[in-house]
């Protein structure tokens, strides 16, 4: 069995912490996988995140607790 296939296998046991989303990335020498439970913003947020040329990705696990004061700021 492959490193990337226990990865998404261990993913697989925490749906119930996320059960929206569960995504993940692979790459020759790192499996990176998360969970996602859409209370805010169910329309984005999904993850990984990468930049522009999809070069470089990353999983955060990160909630911004006053996300409408915020929004309103920006």
């Amino acid at each position: 069995m492959t490193w990337v296939k226990i990865a998404h296998l261990l993913n697989d046991t925490l749906v119930h912490r996320g059960p929206d989303d569960g995504e993940g990335f692979n790459a020759p020498y790192l499996s990176m996988t998360m969970r996602r439970l859409s209370v805010i913003g169910l329309d984005d947020g999904w993850q990984p995140i990468y930049n522009e040329d999809q070069s470089l990705a990353i999983i955060a696990n990160a909630e911004v607790y006053n996300s409408i004061e915020v929004r309103e700021k920006l």
